[in-house]
C-alpha cells in the first residue's frame, strides 16, 4: 500500500467531505413540524432547570435529547443555524462511534473506517435525522447505543451501563439493548469471564428499573394512550410489509457497495477469521433486535432505519476487508478510484434528495413571517383559517403538520388559534377540532408558497 498511501489516505477522507459538503449547507433554514414543541419545551424548562426536563411536556420521555434543546436553546435561541450544526455534529460522532466500534471487533482501521462512510452515506435514515432538528433523537439514540456495544466488546461494563443509560433516557427504542447486549454476551464468551456477565446483567437490569419507574412517574404516552400512528399493530401482512420496507432501508446501500467491492476485487475465500465472524453474528442481532418494536408500528419512518443501519454496515465493512485482504494490488488499486468516483456521483445526487427538506424549511420560515404581519392588529385567541395549497408537494402540512399553533407562539410569543385547510391527516390523533362558521376572525390562503388574505371581518379591518 506505500505507493498509493495518498489515493488510501484520500478515499478515506472522501465520504466524510461529502457528508459535509451535502448537509452542512442545508441546515439552519428553519424548523417544521415536532421541533417546535421540542423548542417551545425548551424554553419553558431551560438549561438551568434540569428536572424539569426530565418531565415529559410532549408525550414523549426523551430528557436527553430535551437536554440537547435546551442546551441549544441556550446558546442559539429560536435560531435553526445553531441547531442544525449540532445535527451535524451528532452524525459525526456517530459515524466516529461507529468506526471505533469495528476496531473493537478487530476489523482493520480501513474496513472501520468503511463501516462508518456506509452509514453516513446510506440512502435513508441519516437524511431525514440530520435535517430534521428533531430527527436529532434517533442521532443521540444511534450514539449512545453504539458507545455502550463498544464499551461492552472491550470488557469495560461499568462504562457500558452508563452509556445504556444514556440510551435509555434518549429514546424509546432503546428497552431492548440490553437484550441485544446480552445476546452479544453469549457470542463474545470465550473473551470475558462470567463474572463480568452477571455484574454486567445486573446494571442493565437496574438501568431498566430505574428508566421505567422514572417514565411511570411522568405524562408521556403508553402503547394504550399513544396517538393512532404509535400504537402496535400485530397485522402479519402489514409488519410483513415492514420488515421489507426495512431492509430495504437497510440493507440496500451497503449490499450495493460490497457488490461492486466483489466485482473489482474478485471472489475470495471463506472467512479464516473467528472475531470477525463473530462480529457478524452480533451485527445481525443488532439489525433484528433494533427493529424489535418499530416493525409493529403502523407508519415508517426513515428515522427508525439509523439504529439498525449500524449493524448491516458493519457486516457489510467486514465482508469489504475480506475481499480487500484477499486481492491483488492492482485490483485494490482500481477499488479506491472506483471509491472516489462514487463519492463524486454521489454529491449532486444528495443534494437533491436533501432539497426537499430545505424547501420546507424555508416555507415553514415564510409562512410564520407573513402569519406575524397579516395577524398582527388581531387579538390573542382569535381564530384564523389558512388555505392550505395541497397541489404541491411542499405545503403546509408538510411543514407544520399539526404543531402551526405552537410555531406561532415560538415566533411571535402569542397564542391564536391557527387552522389549516384542509387539515392534515393526523389531525384527529392531535385531538384538534376546526373553528365554527361565524368565529372566524380571519381567512388566508396560501399561493405559490405566500400567504394573502382573502376573508376578514369588517370590524377588523
Amino acid at each position: 500500500m506505500g505507493r498509493h498511501r495518498w489515493l488510501v489516505t484520500l478515499t478515506y477522507l472522501a465520504p466524510f467531505c461529502l457528508f459535509v459538503a451535502v448537509y452542512a449547507p442545508r441546515v439552519g433554514h428553519g424548523f417544521i413540524q415536532d421541533d417546535y414543541v421540542w423548542i417551545l419545551q425548551s424554553t419553558s424548562h431551560g438549561i438551568a432547570d434540569l428536572a424539569d426536563l426530565f418531565r415529559s411536556d410532549n408525550g414523549f420521555y426523551r430528557p436527553v435529547v430535551a437536554l440537547t434543546f435546551a442546551a441549544n436553546e441556550w446558546m442559539f435561541g429560536a435560531e435553526p443555524l445553531g441547531y442544525g450544526l449540532t445535527n451535524v455534529l451528532l452524525a459525526g460522532l456517530c459515524a466516529l462511534a461507529i468506526g471505533r466500534l469495528g476496531v473493537a471487533f478487530g476489523l482493520p482501521r480501513g474496513a472501520a473506517t468503511l463501516a462508518a462512510a456506509m452509514w453516513l452515506l446510506n440512502f435513508h435514515g441519516i437524511r431525514m435525522a440530520v435535517l430534521w432538528v428533531s430527527g436529532r433523537t434517533a442521532l443521540v439514540l444511534t450514539l449512545a447505543a453504539v458507545l455502550s456495544a463498544t464499551a461492552l466488546v472491550r470488557g469495560r461494563g461499568a462504562v457500558s451501563i452508563a452509556w445504556l443509560v444514556v440510551a435509555l433516557f434518549a429514546k424509546e427504542e432503546a428497552v431492548l439493548l440490553p437484550i441485544i447486549l446480552l445476546g452479544w454476551l453469549a457470542f463474545l464468551q470465550p473473551w470475558r469471564g462470567k463474572t463480568s456477565w452477571i455484574l454486567w446483567i445486573g446494571g442493565a437490569f437496574a438501568a431498566e428499573l430505574v428508566y421505567l419507574t422514572a417514565r411511570a412517574m411522568t405524562d408521556a404516552m403508553l402503547p394504550g394512550t399513544a396517538p393512532l400512528f404509535y400504537r402496535f399493530v400485530f397485522n402479519p401482512i402489514a409488519v410483513a410489509e415492514n420488515i421489507v420496507s426495512y431492509a430495504d432501508r437497510v440493507a440496500t446501500f451497503p449490499v450495493l457497495l460490497t457488490l461492486l467491492l466483489w466485482a473489482i476485487l474478485g471472489r475470495p475465500g471463506m472467512f479464516a477469521d473467528s472475531r470477525t465472524r463473530t462480529m457478524i453474528r452480533c451485527a445481525a442481532l443488532w439489525v433484528v433486535g433494533a427493529f424489535g418494536l418499530t416493525v409493529f408500528l403502523p407508519t415508517r419512518s426513515d428515522l427508525y432505519a439509523c439504529l439498525p443501519a449500524v449493524g448491516t454496515c458493519l457486516i457489510a465493512a467486514a465482508v469489504c476487508g475480506h475481499f480487500w485482504k484477499t486481492s491483488a494490488a492492482t485490483a485494490r488499486s482500481r477499488a479506491l478510484v472506483v471509491a472516489l468516483g462514487l463519492c463524486i456521483i454521489l454529491g449532486p445526487v444528495y443534494h437533491l434528495r436533501t432539497e426537499r427538506w430545505v424547501s420546507t424549511a424555508e416555507l415553514a420560515t415564510t409562512t410564520l413571517a407573513d402569519l406575524e404581519r397579516e395577524t398582527a392588529s388581531l387579538q390573542d385567541g382569535a381564530h384564523v383559517v389558512i388555505t392550505d395549497d395541497r397541489s404541491q408537494r411542499i405545503n403546509l402540512g408538510s411543514a407544520f403538520g399539526t404543531l402551526l399553533n405552537e410555531a406561532y407562539a415560538l415566533k411571535t410569543g402569542r397564542r391564536l388559534n391557527l387552522w389549516i385547510e384542509p387539515p392534515p391527516p393526523n389531525i384527529d390523533a392531535a385531538g384538534l377540532e376546526p373553528p365554527c362558521a361565524t368565529c372566524v376572525d380571519l381567512r388566508l390562503g396560501l399561493t405559490e408558497g405566500r400567504l394573502q388574505q382573502t376573508t376578514r371581518l369588517s370590524h377588523l379591518k
